[in-house]
C-alpha cells in the first residue's frame, strides 16, 4: 500500500529507476522578502501523492524556507535544517501483473538507499526527518495467504531499525494530541490510518505525539524523528504550502520549547544505514 488506499494481492518486488532529471515549468509563486531566522526545510516527493505543482520556487514562511523537491529530482538533504518525506513514495502497487490474481510492488531501490543515507546523515548531523504516515502495509494477500513486504519504502526500513511495530487502523478516526504545538496540525491533516506498537520503556528517546483511544498514532524519536498522520484535503499547490508550513512550524516551535526542558535530549538518538539482506517475501497464512 502506498500513501492512500488498499490494494490486493503481491508478488516479489521489482526494482525500478526513475528518470534523473525532472524539467518543471517556469516558478510561478512570489517570494516574500528574506528573513536571516528561517530555517530551511525540504519536502520531497509531494509529486507522488497526487500533489501538482505550477513552479518550484520556495515557500516563505514566518519560520522556514520550504523547497519542493519532486521525486525523480533526488535532492541533496544535507544542505536543509528539516526534511519532510510522504510514507510510501518509494514503493508502488501495480494490480494485475503478471496475471489477474496477483499485484506487484515495484521499489525505486536506488532512490531509495541514497535517500536512506542523506536521511542517516542528516540525523546523525542533529537535524530532522518528518514522515507523512498513510497506510503503512507490511503484508499483502497472495493466494491463500501473505507475503511480506516490510521493507519496500523509507519508512518501513527506519521504523525497523528501532523495533517499531505498526498496524492497520481498521476505521479512519480523526486522531488527537495532548502537545500544544501540533494541535493545529491534528486539527487539519490529522486522520490516522496507521497505528505504532512501542515499547516506551525500551525507548525512552520517544514521545508520544497523537492517539486514537489508547493506540498511538504519532510520535517522535528524540527530537527529530518524526512520525506524523496525514490525510489532506486539497492537492493544488495552495495544498501544499498550507501541509509544509503547518508541518515545519509545529516542529520548529516543538523543539523549541523540548530542548528548553532537555538540552541534551536530541543527543540520545542512534541512526544509521545498517547493511542487511533483501528481505524474503515469504507466504504468511492465516
Amino acid at each position: 500500500m502506498g500513501f492512500f488506499g488498499s490494494r490486493r494481492k503481491l508478488k516479489a518486488p521489482e526494482q525500478v529507476d526513475v528518470p534523473a532529471t525532472f524539467d518543471a515549468p517556469e516558478p510561478v509563486l512570489a517570494i516574500q522578502s528574506r528573513k536571516p531566522n528561517r530555517v530551511t526545510v525540504l519536502a520531497y516527493g509531494f509529486d507522488t501523492i497526487g500533489f501538482d505543482f505550477d513552479g518550484s520556487a520556495p515557500y516563505l514562511t514566518e519560520s522556514a524556507e520550504v523547497e519542493f523537491c519532486p521525486f525523480a529530482n533526488m535532492p541533496r538533504l544535507g544542505q536543509a535544517d528539516g526534511v519532510i518525506i510522504p510514507q510510501g513514495i518509494f514503493e508502488k502497487f501495480v494490480d494485475g501483473t503478471p496475471w489477474p490474481s496477483s499485484t506487484t510492488v515495484r521499489v525505486f531501490e536506488q532512490q531509495l538507499l541514497e535517500c536512506d543515507r542523506q536521511v542517516a546523515n542528516l540525523l546523525e548531523g542533529g537535524k530532522w526527518v518528518c514522515f507523512l504516515v498513510g497506510a503503512i502495509t507490511d503484508f499483502a494477500p497472495y493466494g491463500y495467504g501473505f507475503r511480506s513486504c516490510n521493507d519496500t519504502d523509507l519508512c518501513k526500513r527506519i521504523l525497523n531499525r528501532f523495533g517499531i511495530k505498526r498496524s492497520l487502523v481498521k476505521e479512519t478516526p480523526c486522531s488527537w494530541t495532548r502537545v500544544n504545538e501540533f494541535s493545529r496540525y491534528f486539527r487539519e491533516y490529522g486522520v490516522a490510518r496507521t497505528a505504532f506498537d512501542i515499547l516506551w520503556s525500551e525507548h525512552p528517546e520517544a514521545r508520544e505525539l497523537g492517539e486514537v483511544g489508547k493506540t498511538t498514532v504519532a510520535f517522535e524519536l528524540s527530537g527529530r524523528l518524526f512520525f506524523l498522520p496525514c490525510h489532506p484535503m486539497r492537492h493544488d499547490r495552495t495544498g501544499a504550502n498550507e501541509l509544509a508550513e503547518t508541518v515545519s512550524s509545529a516542529i520548529i516551535r516543538y523543539q523549541k520549547e523540548r530542548m528548553k526542558e532537555q538540552p541534551t535530549r536530541g543527543d540520545r538518538l542512534e541512526f544509521g544505514v545498517k547493511e542487511k539482506p533483501p528481505s524474503e517475501h515469504q507466504e504468511h497464512h492465516e
